[in-house]
């Protein structure tokens, strides 16, 4: 609209329904009671604001001044307040099906892979909820203990292995770490044995990388994953004795694609070596006692939590109470650690979860600081199953907090950290790197920080605004990103 009228509405009652109000809907304008807005003026808002992040408050300085230009006497230019209250009560009278944009019409509810993030874009703590999170149901010694997921335990063992990886060992330490390794981790005996008599020499190198993984603090289930394709491939390996293996292209294919870290050994070195053997094997069974729990149920009980929208997935079970919950150690189980920095006035921000072609399923949102509670009560309460690929810049401790809780509902599933966090995990184990398997070279793992970057520009407006027109605007805003996306499917 270029033009701006001075409007009055007389009202007087209806012969036909006897009503007296009029809302302006026939002639496509708002009636706001002292004043009325054209639709298209509306419109035109929202899409900028949905393709270029146009915030409200540029928004009507451009428009008053389109007005002024027109020689529109400033006593008839639209006020921030007045328009942004125009603005709410347009998108309130919007007929969209929303639930509609947050369905992937290919994986039709069934998910197998996910990406998920957080963003920082948050409103004030003062419209935050603050109602303690209910759980539901206790469950008792369901998770897995430490030992039972990785696979070189015993803390002073792995600080020697370590030590050997990049460096000499003294003879001192040397007859140290072979001590421990016949009381603790056997399996080891004939790698380290072998890499000590050779001494560091550049054939040997491969096997100092094997070493250096396993001596990290991480579950055995990152590095061998068991599934059927590894139960295939470790019979494979068994009826060949674990010899020439690089000459049968079936179990390589396989081996590349669940165990990269063996797959790049058995490439750098030529044959599979047998030293390695034991290893492969004690991580196999590790990986298998770790996951192999038994199910259990945590029937749905608690209600949906009110900063949780995930409009076409119900909730399906609750999180559950464990054992776990009640320490403070999943902090102290992994070496690698995630940093993060909150606004002092506002809530941490928001959770977005994305299926693998991009859609956007839902959001939640996080009063309380990110923590890998909020993905796994998240996959927990509103998937039937885990999905079989999870990727999310934490994954490495989302991983190991799911391990300590319910170990069966992720057996059948792996968790990656993306392409672009990567390279901060130095601590991590190479089996959560997405990379290192070929089948996901074309995922976008970037999905969800891309649509969180695009959130991030809206900060200024959107972190300001109450806790209802919050959510009005981030629920338009991911809806049509996903129709764009479904759009061209």
């Amino acid at each position: 609209m270029a033009t701006m009228a001075k409007a009055i509405v007389h009202q007087q009652i209806c012969p036909a329904c006897g009503e007296r109000s009029y809302d302006g809907g026939e002639d496509f304008v708002l009636h706001m009671g002292t004043y009325l807005v054209h639709h298209e003026v509306l419109r035109d808002y929202v899409y900028h604001f949905l393709n270029s992040s146009t915030t409200m408050y540029n928004f009507i300085e451009v428009y008053n001044t389109h007005l002024a230009d027109g020689a529109i006497p400033e006593c008839l230019h639209l006020s921030y307040r007045r328009f942004r209250d125009a603005v709410i009560c347009f998108m309130e009278l919007l007929q969209l099906d929303l639930a509609e944009g947050y369905s992937c019409p290919v994986c039709q509810d069934n998910y197998k892979t996910v990406v998920m993030d957080g963003t920082s874009l948050g409103y004030h703590q003062r419209h935050a909820i603050k109602r303690v999170p209910q759980h539901g149901t206790r469950v008792l010694h369901t998770g897995s203990s430490h030992s039972e997921r990785v696979l070189v335990s015993h803390a002073p063992l792995r600080k020697l292995l370590v030590t050997l990886s990049t460096n000499a060992v003294t003879p001192a330490e040397a007859a140290e770490m072979v001590k421990l390794a016949q009381q603790h981790s056997p399996f080891l005996l004939p790698l380290l044995r072998g890499i000590l008599t050779e001494g560091r020499t550049q054939e040997k190198e491969p096997q100092h990388s094997l070493l250096r993984e396993i001596s990290k603090n991480t579950p055995a289930c990152s590095i061998i994953h068991p599934n059927t394709r590894v139960d295939t491939l470790v019979q494979g390996l068994e009826a060949l004795n674990y010899r020439d293996v690089e000459g049968h292209p079936c179990l390589m294919k396989i081996l590349a694609e669940e165990c990269p870290l063996f797959f790049d050994l058995v490439g750098a070195m030529g044959t599979f070596p047998q030293e390695a053997v034991p290893i492969f094997q004690a991580l196999y069974q590790k990986a298998r006692d770790t996951l192999m729990k038994p199910p259990f149920h945590t029937p749905l009980t608690v209600p949906e939590h009110p900063g949780d929208y995930f409009p076409n997935m119900p909730l399906v079970r609750d999180r559950g109470i464990f054992d776990a919950d009640m320490s403070r150690e999943d902090s102290r189980l992994i070496d690698c650690k995630k940093m993060a920095t909150r606004h002092p006035s506002l809530i941490p921000g928001v959770f977005t979860l994305f299926c693998g072609h991009g859609v956007c399923l839902g959001f939640a949102i996080m009063e309380q600081v990110e923590s890998v509670d909020v993905p796994f009560r998240i996959l927990r309460t509103r998937f039937q199953k885990c999905p079989e690929l999870v990727v999310y810049d934490n994954a490495c401790q989302l991983h190991t907090y799911a391990l300590r809780r319910d170990p069966h509902f992720v057996k059948d599933s792996r968790f990656l950290v993306d392409r672009l966090h990567w390279r901060n995990h130095s601590g991590c184990s190479e089996g959560y790197n997405l990379d290192a398997y070929p089948q996901n070279v074309c995922l976008n793992s970037q999905l969800a920080e891309q649509t969180n970057a695009l959130l991030k520009k809206m900060k200024g407006q959107l972190s300001y605004m109450s806790r209802d027109n919050f959510l009005r605007h981030l629920k338009l805003f991911l809806w049509s990103k996903s129709q764009k996306l479904i759009k061209k499917m």
